[in-house]
């Protein structure tokens, strides 16, 4: 009886160990796909950082072929993401940015954020630069035609 006590002690406490290591383990892979976001996100904030000499006041980047999520976690999934980060990493308020997503529309003089009936944001092809960190290339666009021609050209599928 009294060898009994500490053995169950010594394997209550095995049992503990395990549990926590196991849970250890799987919130270290749950983390992964955050931290992947997190370092996606802050090379974004200083790519747009080294263009901040070539952005002005009113300006809407628009940010393409890049994989919008780390499996779960969002990197850039669209205004609400990528706008917030260029406002944040230029500490300007008055630039718009968006991601390609299925949601955009070509109007005649922008790009259009819809969401059924819900317009998410608006982006004038008149103050347009484009971004691609895949293919390295920042494009400034003036015209609907030149945005189209730029965008196929990147590869990227919009839908009118």
């Amino acid at each position: 009886r009294a060898i009994a006590q500490p053995l169950r002690a010594m394997a209550f406490a095995l049992l503990v160990s395990a549990l926590a290591s196991f849970f250890i383990l799987v919130d270290w892979q749950f983390a992964k796909p955050w931290i992947i976001s997190w370092h996606t996100q802050k090379e974004l904030m200083s790519l747009v950082r080294s263009h901040a000499s070539e952005i002005k006041t009113g300006d809407a980047i628009i940010l393409g072929g890049i994989t919008r999520y780390a499996r779960w976690a969002p990197v850039a999934d669209g205004t609400w993401d990528f706008q917030n980060l260029v406002r944040v990493a230029l500490n300007n308020p008055t630039i718009n940015a968006n991601v390609v997503t299925e949601r955009l529309h070509i109007d005649n003089d922008a790009l259009v954020d819809r969401s059924g009936t819900l317009i998410l944001g608006v982006y004038p092809f008149k103050q347009m630069i484009l971004y691609s960190p895949w293919r390295s290339q920042w494009l400034r666009v003036s015209t609907r035609q030149e945005f189209i021609e730029r965008a196929t050209q990147l590869g990227w599928a919009i839908a009118p």
